[in-house]
């Protein structure tokens, strides 16, 4: 064998091993991404889709499952479902077991267990501490979400764009600013907020109207709304006054509500499925507009997440001494992973000299 010859074998093991390398860093990558998301739609009032788009993944996420359905090779379909496992499989075991934690650090019990004897801020946990965490992590992706995804409400340096659009940009931003505060509104004064701390002594649920009416349409809405940047799927679950049911009754005791389970799963993955074919539709013919309505929802949610919260500002049980620093300590946190988030949005836009108008179609089928 000649040298040249050698010298490009080992050059296509090593190029081989850098794709490989790739290929597994992607792996990981959706995986994190995944916990993020799960997390993300854990928190009342946070949307995963926020998240998402933070971490410019969103629109990447999207096309790969709508190309499930409608792949450009019939051969090739197969490759999305693999692609996207790692993200799902992740999402899906980070949202039971922050809902799971969520639970523990607001009641003191888990897996059937109390362990509320534990030093409690007051009688209510650290739920205080979770809901102005979760407020400032809304608040603090106002900023990265402008900066990832440049929506164009009040800024158009160096842009020619006519009257008429920027007030279509603005008034789709006000819309979507007063949709989330309206249902934090709602949570607020005809709910009396959301209860961390709430249980349910219900083990089945019967088969009324009521239940079977709102159980799959709240569950389609939530689904729908997991994946849309700026509202939140557990926050719609309150709005239609199920969150209780489905979260404390069905999901606790998922044998004696085994076809609510099923309808809640169904209803939840029709959701999903429907958000990402309108979003694909959106993004494609109105990305301009669609991320101006997504930025006045991310603009208002820390204050629905305040509004939603209320029964546990009038609480005067409050242990302050060791609530303010653990306030402080989550306040820390929100800043250190917004700041991580930031240079991965920085590195992002200096990696890549892709135009950020680009068609979703010319994103690269196989990595």
């Amino acid at each position: 064998m000649s040298k040249s010859n050698i010298k490009n074998n080992i050059d296509n093991v090593e190029n081989q091993n850098i794709i490989n390398n790739d290929h597994k860093k992607k792996i990981i990558e959706r995986s994190i991404y995944g916990v993020l998301m799960g997390i993300s739609d854990g928190i009342p009032g946070y949307s995963g889709g926020t998240t998402l788009s933070l971490l410019n993944f969103y629109e990447t996420f999207i096309y790969k499952t709508k190309r499930i359905f409608k792949p450009f090779n019939k051969n090739i379909w197969w490759r999305n479902i693999l692609w996207l496992v790692p993200f799902v499989l992740f999402w899906v075991i980070s949202l039971v077991l922050f809902s799971v934690f969520g639970k523990f650090l607001a009641t003191g019990q888990i897996l059937g267990k109390d362990f509320s004897d534990i030093i409690f801020i007051n009688d209510t946990g650290y739920a205080i501490v979770l809901i102005l965490m979760f407020s400032f992590f809304s608040l603090f992706s106002i900023p990265l979400f402008w900066w990832a995804n440049k929506p164009k409400v009040f800024f158009y340096k160096n842009e020619n764009i006519d009257n008429k659009k920027k007030i279509i940009n603005l008034v789709l931003f006000i819309i979507g600013f007063l949709l989330i505060l309206i249902i934090g509104l709602i949570v607020f004064f005809l709910r009396d907020g959301i209860d961390l701390t709430s249980s349910s002594n219900v083990n089945k649920l019967d088969y009324s109207v009521s239940n079977l009416l709102l159980i799959p349409i709240s569950s389609f809405v939530a689904g729908f709304a997991m994946l849309f940047p700026g509202i939140s799927g557990s926050l719609t679950l309150y709005l239609f006054n199920t969150y209780d049911d489905i979260y404390w009754t069905i999901i606790q005791h998922p044998i004696s509500n085994i076809i609510y389970l099923l309808i809640c799963g169904i209803c939840i993955l029709l959701g999903i499925f429907t958000c990402i074919f309108t979003t694909n539709i959106l993004i494609k013919k109105f990305k301009d507009q669609y991320y101006n309505f997504c930025f006045g929802m991310i603009c208002s949610s820390f204050i629905a997440i305040l509004l939603a919260g209320k029964k546990y500002y009038s609480d005067l049980s409050i242990n302050y001494p060791i609530a303010i620093p653990l306030i402080i300590v989550s306040l820390i946190v929100v800043i250190s992973i917004n700041t991580l988030i930031y240079i991965k949005i920085k590195n992002d836009k200096n990696n890549t000299k892709i135009d950020t108008n680009i068609n979703l179609e010319s994103v690269i089928i196989n990595e």
